[in-house]
């Protein structure tokens, strides 16, 4: 049995606003009759689409409702499709569809086939697209060695779905997607494929914004790349002084790319803390790189703080060395050694503190 479940509800909605139709009131007939709220009028796509946003507005309580509503959706998005509607109503009522379909890939197949049928290969590579990123979620189950194999294979058909084009701004998103599953799974090699192959996509895109973002993949790329490697950082302090990377050399350097709004990179202060008291007279150091985009916050956190090590901070929308690295996530933490190369990409937690215990020992503790 299939259960409209009250989040779906929602995203129809949202789906369907897209659309931008305003939602007709319902009012009892002339003999105070409420009318059917399930019944499907027989009017053109506006109506219909109509039609749909009401009832997903209704946000259905029990099993019996949520039945009715899905039969009801599912018709009237079918008609839709089946008559005359601009672009614009179809790809509302494809997006629902997919909503409506959630975990059903047969029938997805079957919209999508439907779909390059009626000439309307856009949507049909959008729908396309969703499979593929509902099969990677699905190959992220279970133990990772287990699930490598099917990791590979599904990150190989992203790949030539990628290829086939032309790109659009959710086929970016499915293939960053096919990367991170890559990285999670420990094949660094086959995320770095993926991300090298879709920097040289976007690049050639004819859409400026796909086009732009070939920089960030670019920076990915260098990041992913770093160890072994030295690694370059400038900027300005939060004092307002030039940074000098030179003035580290020799020392093993932790380099924090964080942020004041970032919950789990608030949560590591008091760690970093106790590291650098440690080992900072053994030759650790500690560079803040904010992502923050308000200078005032960070000052005021610093101070309260009391962070003792140099925060870089730029008066722009990107940072500048998080832009170079294609930084997207934070906390990121990259350890830097001695000589200038880059260690570790993921020096953060327990592993942080067993690269540091290697080079200068255990902590001791004060009594």
């Amino acid at each position: 049995m299939l259960v409209l479940k009250k989040s779906i509800v929602l995203t129809l909605w949202c789906a369907l606003s897209l659309a931008g139709f305003q939602t007709s009131a319902e009012e009892p007939d002339a003999e105070g009759t409420p009318p059917d709220r399930y019944a499907i009028p027989d009017g053109d796509a506006e109506e219909l689409i109509e039609f749909m946003r009401g009832l997903a507005r209704a946000r259905p309580l029990d099993d019996e409702a949520r039945e009715k509503t899905l039969a009801a959706l599912n018709e009237a998005a079918d008609r839709v499709l089946a008559g005359e509607a601009t672009d614009e109503q179809v790809q509302a009522v494809v997006e629902l569809k997919m909503s409506l379909l959630r975990g059903q890939p047969e029938q997805l197949a079957a919209l999508a086939e439907k779909l390059a049928g009626a000439g309307r290969e856009q949507l049909a590579r959008r729908v396309n697209g969703y499979l593929l990123m509902a099969e990677l979620r699905a190959s992220m189950r279970g133990p990772r060695e287990d699930a490598l194999p099917t990791i590979e294979k599904v990150i190989g058909q992203v790949s030539e779905f990628l290829e086939a084009g032309p790109l659009a701004a959710s086929d970016v998103q499915l293939g960053m997607m096919a990367a991170q599953v890559a990285e999670m799974a420990g094949n660094e090699e086959l995320a770095l494929d993926v991300y090298r192959n879709l920097s040289r996509l976007t690049a050639e895109s004819e859409d400026p914004r796909l086009a732009d973002l070939s920089k960030t993949l670019d920076g990915v790329v260098r990041r992913l790349t770093l160890v072994g490697n030295p690694m370059k950082i400038e900027g300005t302090t939060l004092a307002g002084e030039a940074f000098d990377w030179s003035e580290y050399a020799g020392k093993t350097v932790l380099v924090d790319f964080w942020a004041t709004w970032c919950g789990p990179c608030v949560r590591e202060i008091p760690a970093l803390k106790r590291l650098y008291e440690a080992y900072h007279e053994k030759g650790f150091d500690i560079i803040g790189i904010s992502l923050d985009r308000a200078r005032a916050p960070l000052e005021e956190f610093v101070k309260d703080r009391e962070l003792p090590w140099p925060i870089l901070f730029e008066d722009t929308k990107r940072n500048p060395v998080a832009e170079y690295y294609g930084v997207m996530g934070i906390p990121l933490m990259i350890l830097v050694g001695p000589d200038g190369k880059v260690v570790s990409t993921r020096a953060r937690g327990q592993a942080l503190e067993e690269m540091l215990e290697a080079r200068f020992g255990p902590i001791v503790e004060e009594p």
